[in-house]
């Protein structure tokens, strides 16, 4: 339940950022002599609650996060509709596909990590901090990575992989 809610608050923000009136009208007071910030409260509740709450739950308890982070949800589903990617093992029998440990993605998966995460937070203090279109954008990219990495592969791929706050 704790994902289902964490997922579909997710996507009732994505849909705030990209039709700011959805929510009630607000313009934030860092925005009022600015031409650059769209109407909306979706950049405002990102930042200055969830965020702040992903943050907390990640320093009390890392493995409370990790079983109910909406990214890493979004990447099983393909798993539990039973539609991920497959291919044939050794003896012909078909497997799900895995990240091999000689692999590009298994040996440079900290470098990739570190920059996301550094191009994210450039992105966000440039742009994304006060336009909702970009913030939702990266929050639809995100969300697609997860998803096609969870067909692609089995197990946690995306965490483990390519989440920059992994």
């Amino acid at each position: 339940l704790a994902r289902w809610a964490l997922l579909l608050s997710w996507l009732t923000l994505f849909a705030i950022l990209l039709k700011p009136e959805l929510a009630p009208a607000y313009r934030s007071t860092v925005c009022a002599d600015s031409g650059l910030c769209r109407p909306g409260i979706g950049n405002d509740l990102f930042w200055n609650i969830g965020l702040p709450l992903v943050i907390l739950a990640v320093v009390l308890s890392h493995e409370l996060w990790r079983r109910i982070c909406p990214l890493s949800f979004v990447s099983q589903l393909f798993r539990a509709l039973g539609w991920q990617r497959t291919v044939l093992n050794r003896a012909g029998k078909a497997q799900v596909a895995s990240v091999s440990e000689s692999s590009w993605l298994a040996r440079h998966h900290i470098q990739l990590q570190w920059s996301l995460l550094i191009g994210g937070l450039t992105l966000r203090l440039l742009i994304a901090n006060s336009d909702g279109l970009i913030l939702a954008i990266l929050f639809g990219a995100a969300l697609l990575a997860a998803l096609i990495s969870g067909w692609a592969y089995g197990g946690k791929t995306f965490c483990q992989y390519l989440c920059p706050f992994a």
